[in-house]
């Protein structure tokens, strides 16, 4: 069930005269619950995903929730289909998808707005629009680089960088001033109710 969520009820009438025993539902609708999936198609055999926008190049991070007791083969298949799209992850708790929603969900959205702002920032400073996008574009691709390379932790490489009395340890300095790490936190737990309320 991959359509827009005001769309379902729509759906489960037209399937409802359908012979579907046996069948397994897959939902990666955004806000449906497996109650209101189990009440809709009349069966318990549902699957509850939340995929991200990453799908679309195999690299999403997909969580999911099964609403009934799936036997091993199931649960393999199941996940074979969800790490197509790249890497899978069975939750135990239905809340986590909200929690995941509020991660990886929303979290493309949140890195395309650091970098409109970072290009905005370069393009403040002087820089023409070709040359910050560029320059913001190469930063990140080289920073995740270094990143799968090393094997370290964001913090030590943060550190790596940061020379005392330096350039970076001004800005970092700033960024904790103006409590950023707050922000990016109160912003997080925003989605995971918003994703709460949609789910009620």
């Amino acid at each position: 069930l991959a359509i827009k969520p005001q769309d379902f009820s729509a759906l489960a009438s037209e399937l409802s005269g359908q012979n579907l025993s046996g069948k397994i539902f897959l939902s990666i609708m955004a806000g449906v619950s497996l109650a209101q999936l189990k009440k809709q198609l009349r069966t318990v055999r549902v699957v509850r995903a939340m995929p991200n926008l990453a799908a679309k190049v195999g690299q999403a991070f997909v969580v999911w929730k099964s609403g009934f007791s799936l036997k091993s083969a199931e649960k393999q298949f199941i996940n074979s289909i969800f790490k197509a799209l790249g890497q899978a992850m069975a939750v135990s708790k239905e809340d986590d998808i909200n929690k995941a929603t509020a991660i990886s969900g929303s979290g493309p959205a949140y890195l395309y707005y650091f970098m409109e702002l970072f290009s905005q920032a370069a393009r403040d400073l002087g820089f023409s629009e070709i040359i910050a996008r560029a320059m913001v574009e190469q930063t990140i691709r080289g920073a995740w680089a270094v990143y799968e390379q090393s094997g370290a932790e964001p913090g030590v490489l943060r550190q790596q960088v940061t020379s005392k009395g330096g350039t970076t340890e001004a800005a970092i300095k700033s960024f904790a001033r103006n409590r950023l790490a707050g922000v990016l936190g109160k912003g997080v737990k925003a989605a995971y109710r918003r994703a709460q309320e949609l789910s009620n």
